[in-house]
């Protein structure tokens, strides 16, 4: 959702750039697999590759505005009574949040499991559920209307964002040009 915008408006400032985005659900390796370099969440494993910070990011709470019982919802574990939506393997084991009573883990087991974090706005919005979306990812929506944030007190700890390459040789001009376009445009 993001990176079309982000791709549109490098391939406006340079537009002798080819550009090629993929989006996996994994860190590729990116020598074997010929990719120039990788945005990935932390932490990072141990690795000889360069990680340049972007940003850091949290999940949020989100549903659709006229997501019956909304209005029971008073603490994390109200969840538990209400329809859940998550993302399907391998990011299972519940929802790890912290708010005014500390960090908590909500053990859940959502029954509408997606694999990629659009899918799962998308089903939210349809008002399948309540989900952990990133923060990034559900503030359009949000802003326009179709989702809401709920129980905002709670939140995911913070995520680093990284962009990883194999090593400080590998970074041609082209290469050199999006990291500073990705990073100009976290701001």
């Amino acid at each position: 959702m993001l990176m079309g915008g982000i791709a549109a408006r490098f391939r406006a400032r340079f537009p002798q750039v080819t550009l090629e985005v993929h989006v996996l659900d994994r860190l590729p390796d990116l020598i074997s697999e010929g990719f120039d370099g990788a945005l990935t969440g932390g932490p990072l494993e141990d690795s000889s590759q360069i990680a340049r910070l972007m940003m850091h990011s949290h999940d949020i709470l989100v549903a659709a505005p006229g997501l019956p019982g909304l209005d029971r919802l008073h603490h994390l574990s109200d969840l538990l009574t209400m329809p859940l939506v998550g993302l399907a393997t391998p990011w299972r084991g519940g929802w790890a949040l912290k708010g005014p009573d500390g960090p908590l883990h909500l053990a859940c087991d959502p029954a509408l499991k997606l694999g990629s974090h659009q899918a799962v706005c998308g089903a939210v919005k349809a008002g399948a559920g309540i989900s952990v979306l990133p923060r990034l990812l559900a503030v359009p929506s949000i802003q326009a209307g179709r989702l809401l944030q709920v129980l905002p007190d709670w939140t995911a700890h913070r995520q680093p964002l990284y962009f990883v390459y194999p090593s400080a040789h590998s970074v041609t001009a082209r290469l050199r040009a999006f990291i500073d376009h990705l990073s100009a445009e976290r701001g």
